[in-house]
């Protein structure tokens, strides 16, 4: 531009340079947009950019909203935050999109990965999801089967739409862990009785690659909290221990033949 020195009051050109070439503009149609700020209405001849440049940047402020050209050949910009408001708007909702993108495609692909899951919000949140992506099968070892319990329509959609093959193993020594594990066969699910789960750390299987592992909530017992992780040599052994267990445990001809006093 002619005049390098050329403001609209104090503002800070770096900074609108910067803004401005998020959204596609160069140095030299913003300062023909400041020009045309300052100046409001003016006539091509005026807007001080060389000849040969001076149709392609009022184009471009024309197709961004910056600009609008009248048949008499006067420009005139418009207010800024009208349209760059626009844009952030457009940018916070590409933004999340984005985000979500990352969290599913951090269930894709057999890489290593680990996530924490420090809120019970963010702990069922997860579990349904990975239940929602599993592809051939779940395994479980639980105590009062409440983390698989709480999914149960999850899996119930999942076995009927994808064929998994789910096994639960839990401690079912009263009416309401009974209860539970028979809403879990409704669904589809196998579940087998075997009170050395008592013992174990709590997790679930997912299609041999990845575990997710459960621990009481604090601040609420009712509810989880855990952790993610996605590495086949860490399953593995966790795998034969559920094998192991699995072999042991009582299935479903043995336990639901248990009675529970009333209380």
């Amino acid at each position: 531009m002619a005049d390098d020195n050329y403001t609209v009051g104090s503002i800070e050109r770096e900074t609108v340079y910067a803004a401005m070439s998020i959204i596609g503009i160069d140095r030299e149609a913003t300062d023909a947009y400041l020009f045309l700020l300052q100046e409001g209405s003016s006539p091509v001849e005026r807007i001080p950019i060389a000849p040969h440049r001076k149709m392609r940047v009022l184009q471009l402020l024309v197709s961004k909203g910056l600009v609008t050209a009248s048949r008499g050949g006067q420009y005139t910009a418009r207010d800024a935050e009208l349209v760059l408001r626009a844009t952030v708007d457009e940018f916070t909702r590409n933004a999340r999109l984005i985000e979500k993108a990352i969290a599913e495609l951090e269930l894709t692909g057999r890489s290593s990965r680990t996530r924490s899951l420090n809120t019970s919000e963010e702990f069922y949140q997860w579990e349904t999801r990975l239940v929602r992506r599993t592809v051939a099968s779940i395994c479980a070892l639980t105590v009062r089967l409440k983390l698989l319990w709480l999914m149960r329509e999850e899996l119930r959609e999942q076995i009927e739409s994808a064929g998994i093959d789910v096994r639960i193993i839990g401690d079912i020594h009263t009416q309401e862990t009974f209860d539970r594990a028979v809403a879990l066969e409704d669904a589809g699910a196998e579940v087998r009785h075997n009170p050395a789960a008592n013992e174990m750390l709590r997790f679930v299987l997912f299609d041999k690659n990845s575990v997710l592992f459960g621990f009481r909530n604090p601040s609420d017992p009712a509810r989880h909290i855990g952790a993610w992780i996605r590495s086949e040599p860490f399953v593995e052994p966790l795998l034969m221990q559920f094998e192991s267990v699995w072999s042991k445990a009582e299935p479903p001809e043995v336990w639901r033949k248990f009675e529970f006093n009333s209380p």
